[in-house]
């Protein structure tokens, strides 16, 4: 529209590249120049940025800056130029064994990777296999092979923290056309804390809206349940997007965008939507990866798709550091989809910050928790003492009373092999240099989110 608009104006008009900025064979970045006599003889002269992208003998992108943004369009040239980032997660790895298991017909190790409490849920609308056990999951990937399929796919589409995965699957057989005999499918995966699969949610290939509320569910009942009104204030908000409302939002609530090239005012997120809505379109967001989540927000990467009345599709993510207040956002700040690490460091800022309260005990619990992260087994043995005594007085699930260094390094240990990436202790209160009283959390590896949370007295010897 834009040169189709320019050639009617101007039917003369000439464009020729003045500089080549960035050139590689993924593209290149230009300033090109204009020239062209308007109908009513006015004679212009303008410049612009131009990024193009470019698959075989074919444009595939095109993007346009004003000439003194040149440095912002070579960045976003630099963005397009990275490899991909894979979306991925623990539950993601262990499906990839799974589906290898099941290309080598191993199905030992196919079991293995399976939990006793494994079922698999199959909501296919016309042919599907109900809800089943273990026993019969591992029959009905037999049966698969039986009948020919020999190759097996899977994209991830979605994940939620690190044990939900949602992908989208292909079955067929390796030495005919992938057409002749195939199965397509849209799969949820959920694992354990031991890395196992415990449930397989199966949906037609073409029922996405379906699989991501359950996705979403499965994730508010296990992972995101220590912080379910932030997740469902979320989800909530993105449920309105998607109904072309607001989401709902405290009458203060803060709104900035950080990305480059397509930055908008301070305050400026509403009235773009609105904008957005007024041009018919289908436009429609989901959330592609959990990030980040506790009870002051959360980091979400999210994907929008367009189809344009003219039949251009598009498809972008953004990611959104949301805080909450009550059942509402009171803050929305998007960042590129790059730049993850600035939308995390962003996130932590926003944490209320606390004088710090230490004393010698507090010291040493950091020691601790450094040489867990670390898996220095022999240095964290030298922070613990001889006679070490361990009471767990948890009301649901406890270890009772130990006593020994050897009893805490096997607990240390255990933690570690479950998924435990490191643990992080705020002191509450201090009496004196030998006691403290701390919130302690574990946080998981593969997702970043805390999975437990207690309260613990720490005492320490006169050797600290």
């Amino acid at each position: 529209e834009y040169f189709q608009a320019a050639w009617d104006d101007s039917p003369d008009t000439k464009i020729y590249i003045g500089a080549v900025h960035r050139l590689s064979k993924i593209g290149a970045v230009v300033t090109h120049l204009a020239r062209g006599i308007s109908q009513e003889g006015f004679d212009a002269e303008w410049r612009d940025v131009h990024v193009l992208a470019v698959e075989g003998d074919m444009v595939s992108r095109s993007e346009l800056f004003n000439e003194a943004d040149l440095d912002t369009a070579i960045a976003r040239f630099d963005q397009l130029s990275r490899p991909a980032t894979r979306l991925e997660n623990a539950a993601s790895h262990v499906y990839e064994r799974f589906q290898a298991c099941f290309a080598a017909r191993d199905w030992a190790a196919l079991a293995d990777i399976a939990a006793d409490d494994c079922y698999s849920d199959d909501r296919r609308r016309v042919v599907n296999g109900g809800v089943i056990g273990r026993g019969a999951v591992i029959e009905s990937f037999r049966s698969g092979a039986d009948l020919g399929l020999t190759h097996a796919t899977s994209d991830t589409i979605a994940t939620r923290g690190g044990r939900l995965v949602l992908t989208r699957d292909r079955y067929w057989r390796g030495d005919e056309n992938p057409e002749a005999l195939s199965l397509d499918l849209l799969q949820i995966v959920e694992i354990d804390a031991e890395e196992r699969i415990v449930a397989l949610v199966t949906f037609d290939a073409d029922d996405f809206e379906a699989a991501i509320a359950v996705l979403d569910a499965r994730y508010l009942a296990g992972q995101a349940a220590l912080h379910a009104r932030t997740w469902s204030v979320i989800m909530q908000g993105y449920a309105s997007l998607n109904r072309r409302e607001l989401p709902p939002t405290t009458p203060d609530w803060v709104n900035i965008d950080h990305r480059r090239g397509t930055s908008i005012a301070p305050g400026g997120i509403p009235e773009l939507l609105t904008a957005a809505w007024n041009v018919t379109s289908d436009l429609n967001n989901f959330v592609e990866a959990a990030h980040r989540l506790d009870n002051l927000g959360g980091v979400v990467t999210h994907v929008a798709n367009e189809t344009s009345q003219e039949g251009f599709h598009a498809e972008w993510r953004v990611v959104s550091v949301f805080t909450v207040e009550g059942d509402m956002v009171n803050r929305c700040e998007v960042f590129d989809e790059a730049a993850i690490d600035a939308a995390l460091a962003r996130f932590e800022e926003l944490h209320p910050q606390t004088r710090r309260l230490e004393n010698a005990a507090s010291q040493a619990v950091e020691r601790y928790s450094a040489h867990f992260a670390a898996r220095d087994w022999n240095a964290l043995a030298k922070v613990l003492a001889d006679d070490i005594s361990i009471d767990d007085r948890r009301r649901v699930v406890n270890a009772g009373i130990q006593h020994g260094r050897d009893a805490e390094i096997a607990n240390l240990r255990a933690a570690a092999d479950a998924g435990f990436m490191d643990l992080t202790s705020v002191v509450i209160a201090a009496r004196g240099e030998r006691l403290i009283l701390t919130h302690a959390s574990g946080r998981e590896g593969g997702s970043g989110e805390f999975l437990s949370d207690a309260l613990g007295v720490v005492e320490i010897n006169s050797h600290n």
